[in-house]
């Protein structure tokens, strides 16, 4: 999400702080079971904004991870992250569920071929 509001600030543009907030608060409640999309850091070029969202969920989060299928980063460097951060070696990586994504269709029904 590029925007976020709250009654004290307003709207305003997404920043880390915000993205941080974002995940505490969905790390708060537990009938949520994964992370939602947080707010994105927009001042950040898109490369490097897909590594930042990993690492903050990774550091400031407790349930499954939202990994963005991007052309920005490779999914496959988006798991590297994880099993690296986590320190999870061989089977423990691959035979574990650690984080979750959604793919959008473009008209007419085709999927891109870095979210594929």
């Amino acid at each position: 999400m590029p925007k976020c509001s709250d009654k004290k600030r307003d709207r305003l543009i997404g920043d880390l702080n915000a993205c941080v907030e974002t995940i505490k608060l969905q790390r708060h409640f537990d009938i949520m079971h994964l992370l939602g999309i947080p707010v994105e850091p927009q001042y950040m070029l898109a490369n490097l904004r897909g590594y930042t969202m990993i690492k903050t969920q990774m550091i400031w989060g407790d349930k499954l991870i939202n990994v963005y299928a991007s052309r920005h980063m490779p999914t496959e460097q988006r798991f590297e992250m994880i099993r690296l951060g986590f320190r999870l070696l061989g089977n423990d990586f691959e035979n574990g569920v650690l984080g979750v994504t959604d793919t959008n269709f473009n008209s007419p029904r085709m999927l891109g071929i870095p979210m594929a």
